[in-house]
């Protein structure tokens, strides 16, 4: 009768190395967003955004409840949102966020632009404002490779004078290679 109740026993140890074995696996990387709080929603204060004239609002968000909202008023004004993100040197990846004017005056000759960059000086891409409905959101996408140590940083700015409303919403960094990352 001794022989059963080693054989349970052993089972069970099996059983349990088996499952552990499982936990060392690495998450899907086309399931996790780099950037973190990229809908400004939780924390309901966007960290772990910097923010710099820029700030969190419940105005027309694309994803409720919040989102980050630039008002330019003249053309030195640069507001700019900013966050460490876990990039690979060397690999490729692709930034995402949505846009939209949620008010003020937009002139095309104002030249307004979402510049977004890494560490300010690696890549650079600009995003030329047009003039679309209020409150009608805009995908936008860069596709980069990554420097080391990266800072995301989103730039909201006139090169003219101008008075401008501007949402951003729902920032995410995938692997380039994620087709349609969730």
């Amino acid at each position: 009768m001794l022989f059963p109740k080693f054989f349970a026993v052993f089972t069970a140890f099996a059983v349990t190395g088996a499952s552990a074995q499982k936990c060392k696996c690495k998450a899907n990387p086309c399931t996790t967003n780099l950037v973190k709080n990229g809908g400004f929603d939780s924390p309901l204060d966007g960290s772990p955004w910097i923010f710099s004239n820029m700030e969190v609002t419940s105005y027309k968000p694309r994803s409720s409840p919040q989102a980050a909202l630039s008002q330019i008023e003249d053309s030195a004004q640069r507001n700019a949102i900013v966050q460490s993100v876990p990039l690979v040197e060397g690999e490729s990846y692709t930034l995402r966020y949505y846009w939209t004017i949620v008010g003020g005056t937009f002139a095309a000759s104002g030249g307004c632009e979402i510049s977004a960059s890494l560490d300010n000086f690696h890549g650079d891409d600009a995003l030329y404002l047009s003039d679309t409905p209020q409150g009608t959101y805009s995908l936008h996408e860069w596709t980069f490779t990554a420097p080391a140590n990266s800072k995301l940083n989103l730039v909201v700015f006139c090169k003219r004078d101008a008075t401008l409303d501007v949402n951003v919403d729902d920032v995410s960094i995938y692997p380039a290679s994620c087709l349609n990352p969730t």
